[in-house]
């Protein structure tokens, strides 16, 4: 199946809809700047703040000035309500669309806002309470957008808005549906800010991807959603295609709760799954977006796989053009695979280029890596999101699990927990501190 993109909508601290956005992007404006919107103290931290507040979003949405809604879930609707605009979906498609959206904040600035009245216990503003988690967001554009073909939510921090997309291919790929939304929403909270501040990665300035003075991320906000379908559904109603899905994967090397392995493997991982599905080789791509979050432990990380994926050095001039976007916008977060994603496609129309990779690395290691192509290539090839491990044996013959504690397990931990054995003995690795199933 070829899958084609028939609808984009986004909203980013560069402004509001495809235009700003294209504007913003070409000529490198960066909207990174003290916190305007955001209720916090801390204005050395510049970030990348959509420049609506609440009541605006909802004016522009015909939404009541009244009405309890948290900031994710306005940015959110805004961004999705332009994409299926642009798709040109009727009625009836948008019935049967499915809803994959990823983020990970849900409704943390209302919970913020009334913490001292929920901690009291006072049940009026219950509805805070039921915004909280990241679904309602789904659940509100959802239901705002009159969709019922279903929905889910995608939460692996910041590769959430690529996974829901990799998530809705995957559905399109499996005969599951027609056409799909997909992307993400993540606004800016305090909680949000002053979790990375803690980590001691934000900078007092501008950041600077990839630079050698580099010292830190800005934390950004925004909205981003794709329209994808099947191919043979997108020109049998004369939709317009803004590009082709060509390979995706997602992987994961575990290293560390937050920071990047050193020699990138997860990133290497994923961005060498995409090309294999795609059946590209590596000097086709015209153009990465890159992670690229400023921080030393991230573009080193990055680059280092990209190194290792290419086989030249980072600064090779044969390279395909890297770039990371994030100081014009901030660091979106969960939102800012779809973002980038949509930006990849605008540099692909204004510059020409063929394909397009575009990388979202998660805390943890969950790293996902997405090609665009410009032109109908051959449909992907099949998909492999886990790698194939050793088969299942009742005993391990390097197994230091005690009889005892077999008992003390389950079936299915136990024979995990074999097959992990067995895994690392074929990689030579016989003293695991720890395995996570």
């Amino acid at each position: 199946m070829r899958i084609a993109i028939t609808g984009i909508g986004l909203v980013s601290a560069l402004g509001v809809g495809q235009q700003a956005n294209k504007d913003g992007l070409l000529t490198g404006r960066s909207a990174v700047r003290a916190p305007r919107i955001l209720p916090t103290v801390h204005h050395e931290w510049p970030v990348g703040e959509v420049p609506l507040s609440n009541d605006e979003l909802k004016t522009q949405l015909g939404l009541p000035a009244d009405e309890l809604i948290s900031r994710n879930s306005l940015l959110g609707l805004l961004a999705a309500r332009e994409a299926l605009d642009d798709a040109r979906l009727t009625p009836t498609d948008l019935r049967d669309l499915r809803f994959i959206n990823g983020t990970t904040v849900g409704g943390m600035d209302l919970t913020e806002q009334f913490a001292a009245e929920l901690f009291r216990s006072d049940m009026t503003h219950v509805n805070v309470l039921r915004q909280h988690c990241a679904a309602a967001s789904t659940e509100f554009i959802a239901h705002s957008l009159h969709l019922q073909g279903g929905e889910a939510t995608v939460s692996t921090a910041c590769s959430s808005a690529l996974n829901a997309i990799i998530t809705g291919a995957d559905l399109l790929q499996a005969g599951k549906t027609q056409r799909v939304l997909v992307g993400g929403t993540e606004a800016l909270t305090k909680f949000h800010l002053n979790g990375f501040g803690s980590l001691g990665i934000l900078s007092n300035q501008v950041c600077r991807p990839f630079h050698p003075d580099r010292d830190g991320i800005n934390l950004g906000e925004g909205a981003a959603y794709l329209v994808l379908e099947d191919e043979q559904s997108a020109l049998a109603r004369s939709a317009k295609i803004y590009g082709y899905i060509a390979g995706y994967a997602n992987r994961c090397d575990a290293y560390h709760p937050t920071a990047s392995s050193p020699d990138g493997e997860g990133a290497y991982l994923a961005m060498q799954a995409a090309l294999e599905i795609a059946d590209i080789r590596p000097e086709q791509i015209d153009y990465i977006n890159a992670h690229g979050t400023a921080t030393p432990n991230n573009d080193a990380s990055e680059a280092t796989a990209i190194e290792r994926v290419f086989g030249t050095p980072f600064s090779d001039p044969r390279w395909p053009e890297p770039r990371s976007t994030k100081n014009l916008t901030g660091h979106t977060t969960s939102a800012s695979g779809s973002i980038e994603v949509i930006f990849c496609l605008m540099l692909m129309q204004y510059r020409g280029y063929r394909y397009a990779m575009d990388n979202a690395f998660g805390f943890g290691g969950n790293d996902s890596s997405l090609i665009l192509s410009k032109e109908p290539i051959n449909p992907i090839g099949p998909i492999s999101l886990i790698s194939p491990i050793s088969p299942i044996s009742p005993v391990s013959p390097i197994s230091p699990i005690s009889p005892m504690q077999k008992r003390r397990m389950s079936p299915q931990m136990r024979c995990l927990a074999e097959a992990a054995y067995l895994e690392l003995e074929r990689h030579g690795l016989t003293s695991p501190e720890a395995i996570i199933v």
